[in-house]
């Protein structure tokens, strides 16, 4: 411990960056000192594929825009001898076409702006409705915790009214608790933030329907997001194509895999970031998807899109 704070305090290691934090909790305000490296590809490169004969990645995102580039890179990968590297795209056992339902809603204002708070009120309107016909079972995840605050305020009378229960992170107990109360409650809705978007595993009807706030670009303020866009600057390279938008486009990915989690799972994700149309970015994040997506111009339209598929998937279910 005494090795550490001396060497985040000394800051001289030129390839990490370093900040103080500031948490405020009921127990009081606390402080924290941290360091990170900028770069983690020569660390990972010399003190663990150097002293390995073989390993072996796998994971449901190691992909960005269809190659394996940008993690090669991340990792140190692209730097090892010629033949060291394999690298398998292998297939899914899900077929999405049948099994989900990808509409982006562009109907609702650009996230992007946050003055007005436009955003926020339409996306509370239209999940009151949305929610109600997925009769809850949906997981909302968001990218800040001022998005889910207002999208809580707006939705939770109205929902819980009509039988819905809405669990928020920060409101309704610790992650595990409301994740065990939302897998055990179907007329249930939760809505989280970061922590949610990967490692949660909830199949079956349970969760029928997965919403995406907005895009997942880390937020720019973060100590660790300037320093390493920072050196990007200095290779001379964009640091939003190289570094911003492949990161967002790996979130969203794991956003999306929380919804089909076996081959019986059907669902809807809803994309509430217009952007993802509008922008000429945003074909990174649907090329990134396994299946194709419905461009929804009015609430009236995506509501019915979403009843169609659920009639359709219990016309589909054997009797």
């Amino acid at each position: 411990a005494t090795d550490s704070a001396r060497f985040v305090l000394r800051q001289q290691e030129e390839n990490f960056v370093y900040w103080l934090e500031r948490t405020v909790r009921q127990r009081g305000t606390f402080y924290s000192i941290h360091a990170a490296p900028v770069q983690i590809g020569e660390y990972v490169r010399e003190s663990f594929f150097a002293e390995r004969r073989c390993v072996i990645f796998t994971s449901a995102t190691l992909q960005v825009s269809g190659d394996f580039d940008y993690m090669l890179e991340r990792l140190g990968g692209d730097k090892l001898p010629h033949g060291r590297i394999r690298c398998l795209a292998a297939g899914s056992p899900f077929d999405y076409d049948r099994q989900a339902l990808v509409g982006a809603a562009t109907f609702l204002p650009d996230p992007g702006g946050r003055r007005d708070r436009a955003f926020d009120r339409e996306l509370g309107e239209f999940l009151t409705d949305l929610l109600q016909v997925t009769r809850g079972r949906a997981l909302v995840l968001f990218t800040s915790y001022s998005l889910l605050e207002a999208v809580y305020a707006a939705v939770k009378q109205p929902l819980e009214r009509a039988g819905i229960k809405v669990l928020a992170q920060g409101h309704s107990g610790s992650r595990e608790a409301i994740t065990s109360f939302f897998r055990s409650v179907p007329s249930s809705v939760l809505l989280g933030t970061r922590s949610f978007w990967e490692g949660v595993d909830i199949a079956g009807e349970t969760l029928s329907c997965l919403v995406l706030t907005k895009l997942p670009f880390h937020v720019f303020t973060d100590p660790l997001v300037r320093g390493r866009t920072a050196y990007l600057r200095t290779l001379g390279r964009d640091p939003f194509l190289h570094y911003t938008l492949p990161e967002a486009v790996i979130s969203f990915r794991q956003g999306f895999g929380r919804l089909i989690r076996r081959r019986e799972d059907r669902g809807v994700v809803m994309v509430a970031d217009r952007r993802i149309v509008t922008k000429d970015y945003g074909r990174s994040f649907l090329d990134s998807l396994p299946t194709g997506h419905h461009v929804l111009s009015t609430p009236e339209e995506a509501l019915e899109a979403v009843r169609a598929f659920f009639e359709q998937a219990e016309l589909d279910e054997p009797h």
